[in-house]
């Protein structure tokens, strides 16, 4: 009999599985600190709008992120196979003999739905005094998972996909799963993906046997939510850190920060991710790299405008676009279209480029295989460097490559200089001839 998560405005101490306290858990091999210190790549911005409550709001913004959200160092967060019982699986968390768990982007998930969900139900403090709780509990434990005693040849391992259909999700979640299970060799079992897709998208099947031939044939489709007696997942130690007393890094987070001093934010996930990645996508990029190293990418430009073909409903070119690539030619620019390149040809475009330019969108989820000297330059508006900036800097600390994010105005027909930035899907970027100007001067002084 399925044993069933908690409801999600559970108290914390009662709905999230804790290292040292509850069982189901064992890790395939030795436990390794939560957190490690790396030397990331390099993000900064300019701001290109026209607008001066853009340009003022930003750089508040910018600045503020400085002290309250990125640490003194980047840091890659643990991965590790572990075998887990009476897990529970959807597209978007997962649950271990009946406890959801915090790891990993499902753990965020999870951490925000409890924080939502005893917000509304309890207020905001009540949240905030639960989940301290939480963590000063997990502290008196032995945050150490046990090891797994015996084999894991034969069993399964279980990925949640939220999105299948997107290719950040599935470049930031899925593969790096996989990519895990490739370094095993004892892993005999098949890949159960989790997830409301009923057929594989084309472009999930070419990354996979592009990136993992050896494995393209054991990977199944699950139907959300299922449950699964025993399987492989990957554990992380991104937010177990909290909980281990004796795990700490030293002077790694500033006294202003939103972590300082034992708190615990509802944007926990975001702060993590803007300041570092887990060490399963380290493990997809090294394999990225090992199936395209001796292959030349020299025929693909050293420089290019990353463009993409407008899907219905789904279009955010930019209105002047024609005229922004004659200015881009002129400086040695191309145009790069990924849905035009296969895998092995997206990565080896990033690894080859010095500069890569366009508006904000998933084909900035390469970023992941780009080279130490690429810049990445990402053509953005107050609302997707608001929300979005923490996904793409995480990418580049992992390539330790050079991510800029330049704001620019909406392309918005309101009144409003800046339209409400949630609920209303992304705005296009708006380019002006000052905003435009701005670009090229920037470009021109590389």
């Amino acid at each position: 009999m399925p044993i069933t998560p908690p409801a999600p405005e559970t108290d914390p101490r009662l709905a999230f599985w804790m290292p040292g306290r509850d069982t189901g858990l064992a890790l395939v091999g030795p436990s390794t600190p939560s957190w490690t210190p790396i030397k990331g790549g390099t993000t900064d911005t300019i701001t290109l709008a026209e607008h001066g409550r853009i340009q003022r709001r930003w750089n508040a913004q910018w600045t503020a992120w400085q002290t309250e959200t990125v640490f003194e160092k980047p840091v890659e967060y643990s991965s590790q196979l572990a075998v887990a019982d009476n897990l529970f699986v959807d597209e978007n968390i997962q649950a271990v003999n009946g406890k959801w768990l915090f790891s990993g982007t499902a753990g965020h998930r999870a951490f925000g739905a409890n924080f939502r969900a005893i917000k509304r139900a309890s207020g905001r403090e009540t949240w905030a005094t639960q989940i301290k709780a939480y963590f000063d509990e997990a502290k008196t434990h032995d945050s150490t998972l046990p090891s797994h005693d015996g084999t894991i040849a034969g069993l399964d391992v279980v990925i949640e996909a939220r999105n299948l259909s997107n290719y950040f999700h599935f470049v930031r979640e899925t593969l790096p799963t996989i990519a895990m299970v490739a370094c095993e060799k004892t892993f005999t079992g098949r890949i159960k993906i989790v997830t409301k897709a009923t057929t594989l998208p084309s472009f999930v099947q070419a990354h996979i046997a592009t990136l993992f031939p050896e494995l393209k044939d054991r990977v199944d489709l699950v139907q959300t939510p299922s449950t699964f007696d025993r399987a492989l997942i990957v554990w992380h130690g991104d937010i177990a850190y909290f909980g281990n007393p004796t795990d700490h890094i030293p002077n790694l987070i500033g006294p202003k920060n939103d972590l300082a001093n034992n708190a615990y934010p509802s944007r926990l996930g975001k702060v993590l991710m803007a300041n570092g990645n887990i060490a399963a996508l380290r493990k997809l990029r090294e394999r990225a790299l090992d199936v395209t190293d001796g292959i030349s990418f020299n025929h693909l430009p050293n420089k290019f405008w990353l463009g993409r073909r407008a899907a219905r409903g789904h279009d955010r070119s930019l209105k002047n676009e024609a005229a922004l690539l004659d200015l881009l030619y002129v400086r040695g620019f191309q145009q790069v279209l990924f849905e035009d390149l296969t895998p092995l040809a997206q990565i080896g475009a990033m690894q080859n480029a010095d500069i890569m330019l366009s508006y904000h969108g998933a084909g900035f989820t390469n970023m992941a295989y780009a080279a130490a000297k690429t810049h990445v330059i990402e053509l953005g508006t107050l609302q997707t460097g608001t929300i979005r900036w923490d996904d793409f800097a995480s990418l580049a600390h992992l390539s330790g490559c050079r991510y800029t994010v330049a704001i620019a105005d909406y392309e918005y027909d309101g009144p409003e200089v800046i339209p409400p930035n949630r609920g209303k899907g992304l705005y296009p970027v708006r380019m002006s001839d000052h905003a435009t100007d701005r670009l090229m001067t920037y470009l021109d002084g590389l």
